[in-house]
């Protein structure tokens, strides 16, 4: 039974993380990779056949096994999909998304290839692929499938963000500059923008310009725990203590973990003393 694919153009990319001073280290650079798009959801429809007649049953199961986490099941699910109808790139590419659950970043690739195959304008097909290169030092071949998201969808801001990723990995920090521009030229209020230019700023040195965009990316998004954290960072580095320890306190407010990070900013929220009223 043939349906067509319902393609999303939604995604989350996460950001680079530049600690200084933590740890006893100058600089540590812990870099969040990018999180695939979203598994692709079925059209509306009203399912009158039995699972044996209907590919988009097991499609529904799979992605039912695939938010529930239970990724081995929703891997065989789509396969059985794939086994009744192999020509839909949608079953692929939520394969592979549960492939990438399970760990195996071979087969994720293998099935984004194929959905991409299948479909040339499947943009989140090049932009997971992309973001599995990038996870595993591919630097090139991440770049690559980003460049063929941009061709597909040239407003895709996220992948000028993985692009600048994979430059700032590779220690072009210019390189970096510009992409995240590309991205602000297509979006000029993407907060994740302005803070990937702050990092990449950062990285060179430039703490003034770093602390421009990080400030660009709290007023765009307050509760931007990263931005925060290093502008804290970088307050601390230029002696204004009291703009440091205001970054600490709403750090710790707002960030969800409990690791070195939050200890080192209950740390100094603890060594700088408040500001007299």
């Amino acid at each position: 039974m043939n349906r067509p694919a319902r393609h999303s153009t939604c995604a989350s990319l996460a950001s680079l993380l530049v600690i200084l001073g933590v740890g006893g280290c100058r600089q540590q650079e812990t870099l969040v990779l990018p999180t695939a798009t979203p598994a692709q959801a079925a059209p509306t429809r009203q399912i009158t056949l039995t699972p044996g007649d209907d590919p988009w049953v097991y499609f529904d199961q799979g992605n039912t096994y695939h938010n529930r986490g239970d990724h081995a099941a929703a891997v065989s699910a789509f396969t059985r999909a794939i086994e009744l109808d192999p020509q839909n790139a949608t079953f692929y590419f939520n394969r592979a998304l549960a492939y990438q659950g399970q760990g195996d970043p071979q087969a994720a690739i293998a099935d984004y290839t194929r959905a991409a195959d299948l479909d040339p304008a499947f943009v989140d097909a090049y932009f997971n692929r992309g973001n599995v290169y990038l996870r595993l030092g591919d630097l090139e071949a991440a770049i690559a499938d980003y460049d063929q998201a941009i061709a597909v969808d040239p407003a895709h801001v996220y992948a000028y963000l993985g692009r600048g990723l994979a430059h700032h990995k590779a220690g072009d920090y210019q390189a970096a500059i510009a992409e995240y521009n590309l991205a602000i030229d297509v979006d000029p209020e993407f907060a994740n923008a302005y803070y990937d230019r702050g990092v990449a700023y950062q990285a060179q040195g430039d703490l003034d310009t770093a602390l421009a965009d990080y400030t660009r990316a709290i007023e765009l998004d307050k509760t931007f725990f990263s931005a925060h954290l290093n502008r804290a960072l970088i307050y601390d580095e230029l002696g204004d203590e009291q703009a440091a320890r205001a970054d600490y306190v709403r750090f710790v407010e707002i960030y969800p973990g409990d690791d070195q990070f939050s200890d080192h900013a209950r740390q100094r929220i603890q060594e700088i003393p408040a500001a007299a009223p």
